[in-house]
């Protein structure tokens, strides 16, 4: 981040290490299949697109959109694909999540740890529910509280867009993060 609050050399930074990652998956690509090149996209580019998604995750379209492009360069790749196919559904059959789902899912991850208390205690913040600030039946009163904020900056902060993702999450889905934590460790 710099001066101005911009992840865009971080993005850069990032855009330099994944590109060798994208040289070697396709020299590889002619030798082997499908399976492995889905292997190496998940160990060699895979890390730098979620490392630390919380905070850098949520700048602008603009900013994330050369990672954007090296993630779907990488999916054709791993798929023998033409360079303009289209890889909306090559992310659907190769079951990889494209860069903004990915920071749903680890906004999803974060905010199901903080519910359950899986963090570490400095980090774990004070949750409220929306019943805990006011003692009248609403329809909403079992959903996360938060406080909205004024200016843009502030409110893409992942502490602020995560109560908000998870109570946009249906019941059914909030439940299936914790079959994720289960079935990792």
């Amino acid at each position: 981040m710099d001066e101005q609050l911009n992840w865009s050399d971080h993005i850069i930074s990032f855009k330099s290490k994944i590109a060798p990652s994208l040289y070697a998956i396709n020299a590889a690509k002619t030798c082997l299949a499908k399976r492995c090149l889905s292997m190496l996209y998940n160990s060699l580019i895979l890390p730098y697109l979620s490392y630390v998604i919380l905070l850098w995750g949520s700048t602008s379209m603009s900013t994330l959109s050369p990672l954007c492009a090296m993630q779907k360069k990488a999916v054709r790749i791993t798929t023998h694909s033409k360079r303009n196919t289209n890889t909306d559904q090559l992310f659907a059959s190769t079951k990889l999540l494209k860069l903004n789902y990915i920071y749903n899912f680890y906004l999803g991850m974060y905010m199901y740890c903080q519910i359950i208390k899986l963090l570490p205690i400095s980090i774990i913040s004070n949750i409220t529910r929306n019943e805990d600030v006011h003692h009248y039946e609403t329809r909403n009163r079992y959903l996360i509280h938060y406080t909205h904020i004024r200016t843009a900056q502030v409110s893409k902060i992942y502490y602020h867009t995560c109560p908000q993702f998870w109570n946009s999450l249906l019941k059914d889905i909030q439940s299936k993060f914790k079959i994720f934590l289960i079935s990792k460790y």
